[in-house]
């Protein structure tokens, strides 16, 4: 069964001398815990305390909940199966413990006279049942509304009948605390019934997402409401769940004779449809959908004159939502939602415009450091056995995610303590090397359609574009690179005598790998552009890449000098393209192309996500090419202005923003009748590099100039591009 069990609630009523001036609550366990002091939530946080490899890690948090408190009182801490003992993917339960599922609680109380009190996790607590029946992250989750929840943590609730804890003092060792955003609610959903069949009813969220469904009703007590999720209907209009695979993402609301309000704890679902069905004689007064994800600040946002564009972005940014569920996962809904080192790396660029992930990510590289061993990233991270590691394109997250939160944010120390990752990455490719050259890729140009590359050229070539930026890393943070050079300089030699031929044509031919071989500096500028416009002149000018290329598509062809075809490719709406997706109803990115297709259908049930974020890995180009925002030193202290304007006219503007560590840059140009306008709005102490073609105006804080100032806080330029 893909439930899992019962939650677990602990608790313990203490008194007070007097109402403290501070109490502090440090909350953990082996599992969710979701902790309740006198009747009253103390955080609205989700799946706390996160999850690690807890072999190594167990995370802890921290709550004020001084407000909470009386002279009597008690606690309570409710746990769930959660990532500890509830399903993973395909291996079932219990990958890192089984039952009962341990807690930790030390609250320190703080008085007016400067004496503290504590109320720590000890064999003083009471242990017992509750509301929460069965819990499972995949499965979903069964709430009995007649039986106590909230209530056990009030003074005065008799847990004379209560079980006595079991104390121990293992894993005390392995408790850290990491700073980072917690998975809360955001927003609110409003549902359309779209159908009704006896007694089971399909509402509509209007928007696939990761969370919940939260209801009110009535209805005979003892009697059960159950919610099933799905991301689509099928053809004759019924929930399609075959896509989900083992995950059950049902939810059971048990009835007690009135009005009952329910929101799941320990489970969520990625779905935009929801079937109820309800038993004789309950009525649903509400139900709504409540999207869950971290509590990062978003920082950047685009608009476009045209509506697939504008979608496509909104799309990308609810498949980052869907996706950013304590971990960066690859979906939210089927037996998987897994931290693939892959979908990470690719869409990290990506990420850091959209909101600033530098704590989030933070806590993930922690999670890659400690899975980690003799230079090995496995491909699923935290890692518990599934999976396999080391291969292309997923083991890059231990160089790309350091170095571009380092770009991104600045944090010196998180990048000096990132380094020996790097290093032992390196190493790693230089023992698995065979001159210079490797022979696998395990996912190639994962999904790409039709066009699957050499894996020797592939390997080879994001290999290269690793060492890249580890040489850049370095130098950077001043530290020697001459190891990362000289390995460089050996792979281009061997890559350059083996793959490419003399008219710089790389075996496989694929657009992925001429996009690569141009910014690793493998092939010139002139014959990047002829083979790669040949590339997607032989698919019709769409865009046959996989996860792997998907990110420096666009970019590339915007410095060869072809941003009208990456506009062209941003906009299309017939099969292979973004576009088509949204044409058919597509509210976040799909896993695949082709999800589906007028002619086939859906895809093999066993692997089409209607939500993943890997093929928007395109985002961070409208950031830097359509707005030409790009940073020229760490943390964006200065950056260049230079937008690569729509000249096909499928767009006749661009606008948009980025909050940057070191202020706002706004950006938003326009098509006007003798050219284009661009206005440019940055703090005075940003230094800005503006580079335009054929400007014939410049108007820097109200005056016209005839040279740029790089430190103007309003600029609008014409120019005709």
């Amino acid at each position: 069964d893909v439930f899992g069990c019962y939650a677990q609630y602990y608790r313990k009523a203490f008194s007070l001398k007097e109402k403290p001036i501070k109490a502090t609550a440090k909350l953990s366990a082996l599992g969710f815990f979701v902790a309740y002091v006198n009747g009253k939530k103390v955080s609205n946080e989700y799946f706390a305390p996160g999850w690690t490899n807890y072999s190594k890690t167990i995370l802890y948090r921290e709550y004020d909940i001084t407000s909470l408190l009386n002279k009597d009182n008690a606690i309570m801490l409710c746990v769930g199966e959660g990532w500890y003992a509830g399903f993973l993917s395909i291996k079932g339960r219990f990958r890192y413990g089984k039952h009962p599922l341990a807690m930790f609680a030390e609250i320190t109380f703080t008085f007016k006279d400067g004496s503290t009190q504590k109320v720590v996790s000890d064999d003083s607590w009471k242990a017992g049942l509750g509301a929460i029946r069965e819990n499972d992250l995949l499965g979903g989750e069964i709430y009995d509304s007649r039986l106590c929840h909230a209530q056990i943590s009030n003074p005065d609730f008799d847990d004379s009948k209560w079980d006595k804890v079991f104390y121990t003092e293992d894993h005390l060792d392995k408790m850290k605390k990491i700073d980072y955003e917690p998975v809360t609610p955001h927003e609110e959903l409003s549902s359309t019934l779209v159908s009704k069949n006896g007694n089971v009813y399909i509402y509509d969220l209007g928007q696939n997402f990761a969370g919940v469904v939260s209801i009110k009703a009535k209805g005979v007590s003892g009697s059960q409401i159950v919610l099933r999720h799905g991301e689509i209907l099928d053809d004759d209009g019924n929930l399609y769940t075959e896509n989900l695979r083992l995950a059950k993402a049902t939810d059971t609301l048990i009835l007690k004779g009135e009005i009952v309000e329910y929101t799941p704890t320990f489970t969520y679902h990625g779905f935009r449809f929801v079937e109820v069905t309800l038993p004789d004689g309950a009525e649903i007064i509400s139900l709504k959908g409540v999207a869950l994800y971290n509590d990062i600040k978003f920082t950047g946002d685009v608009t476009t004159s045209h509506p697939i564009t504008n979608k496509l972005i909104e799309n990308i940014k609810w498949g980052m939502k869907s996706n950013f569920v304590d971990l960066p996962t690859d979906c939210p809904q089927r037996n998987e939602r897994l931290g693939w080192t892959g979908d990470t790396q690719v869409f990290v660029r990506t990420a850091n415009y959209l909101a600033n992930c530098d704590k989030f990510y933070k806590k993930h590289l922690h999670c890659i450091k400690e899975d980690m061993h003799d230079g090995i990233i496995p491909d699923i991270v935290p890692f518990f056995g599934v999976g396999a590691v080391d291969s292309t394109g997923w083991r890059d997250v231990g160089v790309v995610l350091p170095y571009y939160l380092w770009t991104f944010f600045g944090d010196k120390e998180n990048a000096l303590s990132c380094l020996q990752i790097v290093e032992d990455m390196l190493a790693r490719q230089k023992q698995t090397a065979v001159d210079y050259t490797w022979e696998k890729a395990n996912y190639n140009d994962w999904l790409n359609v039709d066009e699957d590359a050499n894996p020797s050229v592939l390997t080879g070539l994001t290999n290269a574009f690793c060492i890249k930026l580890a040489i850049d890393f370095k130098a950077e943070l001043g530290v020697d690179n001459s190891k990362e050079i000289e390995f460089f300089e050996n792979v281009k030699r061997v890559f350059t005598q083996k793959f490419i031929d003399k008219d710089e044509r790389i075996l496989g031919d694929t657009q992925t790998v001429y996009a690569l071989a141009y910014l690793v500096g493998f092939i010139s500028k002139e014959g990047a552009k002829k083979h790669l416009v040949s590339a997607f002149e032989k698919r019709n000018n769409h865009i046959h890449s996989g996860f792997i290329g998907i990110r420096f598509i666009l970019p590339v062809l915007c410095e060869l000098g072809l941003a009208d075809l990456c506009y062209d490719l941003v906009t299309k709406t017939t099969y292979p393209s973004w576009g088509y997706s949204i044409v058919n109803g597509a509210t976040t990115i799909w896993e695949r192309w082709d999800s589906y297709t007028k002619e086939k259908g859906l895809q093999i049930a066993g692997m089409n996500s209607f939500n993943h974020y890997s093929l928007g890995a395109c985002g961070e180009w409208f950031f830097e090419y359509a707005l030409g925002i790009k940073p020229t030193s760490i943390g964006f202290k200065s950056i260049s202005i230079r937008p690569f304007v729509d000249k096909s006219g499928k767009m006749t503007f661009v606008k948009g923003h980025y909050d940057s560590i070191s202020g706002k840059i706004t950006v938003g140009w326009e098509k006007v009748e003798n050219g284009f306008v661009c206005n440019i709005t940055k703090p005075a102490d940003m230094k800005a590099q503006f580079i335009f073609d054929g400007v014939t105006k410049i108007i820097q804080d109200g005056n016209v100039v005839d040279e740029f100032n790089p430190f103007a806080v309003d600029t609008c330029v014409y120019f005709n591009a």
